[in-house]
């Protein structure tokens, strides 16, 4: 279609070039295809207007006039010979305007098509329109003022009449483009003034307009490109399905081939008025293929909604890269922390004593904003994190989650918003808690407010509380044992093709019922106590000549650095290590969304961050290989 369209305007161009009055056969075959390309135009403006009545028809509806008009100009003044109503050079001009038009329809019809010029138009028409325009308005006001000043003074007797206006004109506008001071440089007194004013207030008019004003300009065409660099690809596409359903409503053949396809149109309305087919009632057209294809056809409701989950689709897309573009960012930096010299790893043996880590400091607690708000923590540097060094300016934001954000089956266990009943009572009861005890509900409900590090006794540790009676965190040592393990059992979410760690949510004293949910329940037994945990793992075992008893063993208990911990609220695990050096049928008895996986780079992105740090810990203090 472009290559015809090229081929008109190379036509177009050669009758604009003939001299005088030109060659009436170029001249008829010029204007021949430009009334079939008026046509065209008129007949998409039409079908446009009955399928999408939203859709603006001013601007094409001025196109298909225009077009009409040349071409009865073009019919009157150069086909049907020389008129007393147009001169040669007054068609010239006429001609000279027409094709600058067509060229210029060119570009906005079929170059937006392209990927790569497509962006680039649109940065184009957004800097004429905004910035150009914004230029211009400033300019204006220099370049007039600057040319009749100039003028005056170079020129102080001239008289007053066209030529006068002709030369103001002339070194106003054109000083844009070039920089005339040969009026300055005469020394013929009988012409121009060369005086100090006139050398005054010439150089202020250049100085404003080619080192301000252009340069500014530039700046501005720089700061739009830059400013929609990133969105110009995704708004070209959007603006792309304008050109779909523009080209869609077109023949199959351009112009001047269109022709043949009238020529067809009309030869079928000839056989349905001559077969009385305008005389058939509905249901006698039911199921002619001429109407089948016309209901194949989108209605413009379809197309809106296309385009609406286009649009949808396409920012999801963005939010899911820029999404996973921050979780690398944030994996990489605390992967840098774990790395240094400094921060060794706090992970130690069960039997070492147990207390503060002084060397452990939170990173991803303190990830701001919050996890899935906008609530911005408050920054803590280094030095300020253990709550035994004293900070008077520490303020941080009172936040909770409200108990509907949390799944249904999770709502029952969680605790009312302590902070804002006291700020909501002004003083009056608040429910109390059994901090570091287990304690049970008026319900009947056993809670346990313990924590599940233990100390050198193996007792929970007592976290303290503040001023408020909140729970208050505070740094205690981790343990973990040395081992050599290269697979994780992970749980895989297919719809994100993501991983996590296998575990629950664990609202009462029996931590250990949410294996019954990781296992299948004909093949677990009782699971109450660590005992009863590893009797399930090492019968999974099977017994071989030469082969090893199981290793199973709670490598970790305590503390989990993640970005859903605050002061007063923080997550607590337990990671299990079990280990069988012959063959066993532990696959057998997991639940069919738990698999195995060796440990690899892209795991770790694959992961919630706080499970990924845990994971390169543990991988790290193992010495285990990274695939």
């Amino acid at each position: 279609m472009q290559i015809f369209y090229i081929g008109y305007l190379a036509l177009f161009s050669v009758a604009v070039l003939l001299p005088s009055c030109g060659n009436r056969y170029v001249d008829m075959a010029v204007c021949a295809w430009t009334a079939l390309i008026a046509l065209e135009s008129a007949r998409r403006t039409y079908v446009l207007h009955k399928r999408y009545h939203d859709v603006p028809m001013f601007l094409r509806c001025v196109e298909v006039l225009l077009i009409a008009a040349f071409v009865a100009v073009y019919v009157v003044a150069r086909v049907l010979g020389p008129t007393p109503l147009f001169s040669p050079y007054s068609v010239k001009v006429v001609l000279c305007a027409a094709l600058l038009g067509f060229y210029y329809r060119q570009i906005v019809i079929y170059l937006p098509i392209s990927p790569t010029l497509g962006p680039l138009l649109y940065k184009v028409r957004l800097m004429v329109a905004e910035d150009f325009v914004n230029f211009m308005r400033m300019a204006l006001l220099v370049i007039i003022s600057g040319g009749i000043v100039a003028h005056a003074l170079l020129y102080p007797d001239y008289p007053f009449n066209l030529e006068l206006l002709r030369r103001t004109f002339h070194r106003a506008w054109f000083s844009l483009f070039l920089t005339p001071i040969a009026d300055l440089e005469d020394t013929d007194y009988t012409c121009t003034n060369p005086g100090v004013w006139p050398y005054f207030f010439v150089i202020q008019f250049l100085v404003l307009l080619k080192l301000v004003l252009l340069t500014l300009l530039y700046a501005l065409f720089s700061h739009t490109a830059q400013k929609i660099e990133s969105a110009s690809d995704d708004i070209w596409k959007f603006q792309r399905y304008k050109l779909v359903v523009d080209f869609m409503n077109r023949l199959c053949l351009p112009p001047p081939l269109n022709l043949f396809s009238y020529i067809i149109a009309l030869l079928q309305f000839l056989w349905r008025l001559l077969t009385c087919r305008f005389c058939r009632t509905t249901h006698q057209l039911d199921g002619h293929p001429e109407l089948a294809k016309s209901q194949l056809r989108l209605s413009e409701k379809d197309y809106n909604y296309w385009k609406h989950l286009a649009s949808q689709y396409s920012q999801r897309k963005s939010e899911e890269r820029e999404l996973e573009e921050k979780k690398k960012k944030q994996l990489e930096s605390v992967c840098k922390w774990c790395d240094k010299p400094a921060h060794a790893s706090p992970f130690h043996p069960t039997g070492e004593p147990g207390g503060l880590l002084p060397g452990a400091v939170h990173v991803l607690s303190r990830k701001s904003p919050y996890p899935s708000t906008r609530v911005l923590r408050y920054p803590v540097p280094d030095k300020y994190v253990a709550w035994q060094v004293l900070w008077l300016e520490y303020d941080p934001v009172a936040y909770s989650r409200p108990r509907t954000d949390f799944p249904p089956h999770l709502q029952p266990h969680v605790d009312e918003d302590i902070l804002g009943l006291k700020l909501a009572s002004d003083g009056g009861p608040v429910p109390s808690f059994a901090w570091n005890s287990v304690s049970t509900s008026p319900a009947g409900v056993s809670i346990n407010r313990q924590s599940w590090i233990r100390d050198a006794d193996g007792l929970p540790i007592i976290y303290r509380l503040d001023a408020q009676g909140m729970p208050m965190w505070q740094r205690a040592k981790v343990h973990l044992v040395g081992g050599r393990g290269l697979e994780v059992v992970l749980m895989r979410v297919f719809r994100t093709d993501h991983f996590s760690l296998p575990g629950d949510f664990v609202p009462g004293e029996a931590k250990y019922d949410t294996l019954k949910l990781l296992f299948k329940p004909e093949t677990l037994g009782k699971c109450e106590t660590e005992d009863d945990i590893k009797e399930f793992f090492r019968s999974c075992h099977v017994e071989e000549e030469g082969t090893d008893e199981p290793l199973v063993e709670c490598r970790q208990r305590g503390y989990m650095d993640d970005p859903m911990n605050t002061d007063h609220c923080w997550r607590e695990t337990e990671l299990w290590n079990i280990h069988y050096d012959g063959a066993e049928n532990l696959q057998d008895k997991m639940q069919n969304h738990l698999l195995w996986r060796l440990v690899t780079e892209d795991l770790f992105m694959k992961l919630p961050l706080g499970q990924s740090v845990l994971l390169h810990e543990v991988t790290k203090s193992l010495q285990a290989s990274i695939i």
